[in-house]
């Protein structure tokens, strides 16, 4: 059983209904994998896995990411031509996807690394030369 839902992503992400459990699953999965294996264990809903639960869903929305942005552009000309409005969504460019990526993993990383530091905490060896 996954520690985490597509409802969380869409909830943590603020992101449409239109963005279906089917499209964020092999994300999530993926991002629940990246983290374990940073955390060197399974990642459970026990209150002190709530960081690591949070990296998880940064590194899946760093995964949905670029999919998404590609459902909204499929949409965008018919969008355009039945509303004559786009200002409610934002389209991006590729760049602009690798840009919003870097912001998905790099707070994933510093949870992590912040962990990895808690963690580590108590277990350091100091060689005297």
């Amino acid at each position: 059983m996954m520690v985490l839902t597509a409802a969380d992503i869409r909830r943590f992400a603020n992101l449409p209904d239109k963005v279906s459990d089917e499209v964020i699953h092999p994300h999530l999965e993926r991002g629940i994998r990246f983290v374990e294996k940073r955390a060197g264990r399974e990642i459970t809903d026990a209150e002190g896995d709530k960081d690591w639960r949070e990296a998880a869903m940064c590194m899946t929305m760093y995964f949905l990411l670029p999919v998404i942005n590609t459902m909204y552009l499929d949409g965008a000309s018919s969008f355009a031509r039945e509303s004559d409005n786009m200002t409610d969504y934002v389209f991006c460019s590729p760049s602009q996807v690798v840009t919003i990526q870097n912001y998905w993993k790099n707070r994933a990383e510093g949870i992590i690394a912040d962990l990895e530091t808690a963690e580590g905490e108590g277990n350091v060896m100091v060689e005297v030369i």
